[in-house]
């Protein structure tokens, strides 16, 4: 078990995104510094604004179990997907462009 959480410990401290609290209207948020783009959680709904051609998103808890997985038809800039997180934990999304890939902290409220 300290094994887990020692591998997620590293696992975060080498993904190495800076954080910083995004502004008052988006709850919850948290964003990659200095980038337009951000992910957030509210009210069951996972939130990917800034982003465009986005072909997947995943999501992983804190021991770098997948929780959700979904192709993305919609191309639109903001996406907003019904998910199932549980409360006061942290995680990991990943966004899958055309182009790039971006991870995103997020803490589920």
């Amino acid at each position: 078990m300290l094994k887990h959480y020692l591998i997620s410990f590293l696992f975060l401290c080498l993904l190495g995104i800076p954080l910083q609290q995004a502004e008052a209207t988006t709850p919850y948020a948290i964003t990659a510094s200095l980038q337009k783009e951000k992910a957030y959680y509210h009210n069951g709904q996972l939130i990917i604004d800034g982003m465009s051609d986005i072909k997947s998103i995943e999501v992983y808890d804190i021991l770098g179990k997948r929780v959700f997985q979904t192709k993305v038809v919609d191309k639109t800039a903001k996406q907003v997907i019904n998910v199932s997180l549980r409360s006061k934990n942290m995680y990991i999304v990943r966004v899958q462009t055309t182009a790039t890939r971006k991870s995103f902290k997020i803490v589920a409220m």
